[in-house]
């Protein structure tokens, strides 16, 4: 019979004990979240509960066991930041308020 909710279905190598010297040793506090998650569904914890736990969305728990199954922990701790706007220079916004204020603006 197989058991229900999230499993790591491919431990990489890592070890519950690995995996919590790695969590100590982790400075920035989300990504030792990250290996938090996956020791606590190693030990056989519910997505759910670890998600209680640790203070996370369900679906995030589950989006970090498929980043984990899938690549390890590279890719568990692999962290892409949304694309945005250029960054600007403080004196490249200046340069551009001064042309949009010197521009005569319409409404219709």
């Amino acid at each position: 019979m197989k058991k229900k909710g999230l499993q790591i279905t491919n431990d990489h190598g890592w070890t519950i004990e690995r995996l919590q010297e790695q969590e100590r040793a982790m400075k920035k506090a989300n990504m030792a979240k990250r290996i938090a998650v996956i020791r606590l569904i190693m030990q056989g914890y519910l997505g759910i509960q670890a998600a209680e736990l640790l203070n996370l969305h369900r679906e995030t728990v589950s989006i970090y066991v498929q980043k984990f199954n899938q690549g390890g922990m590279e890719a568990l701790l692999e962290h892409r930041y949304a694309p945005g706007q250029k960054a600007v220079s403080v004196s490249g916004r200046r340069t551009r308020m001064k042309k949009d204020a010197g521009r005569k603006h319409s409404c219709r």
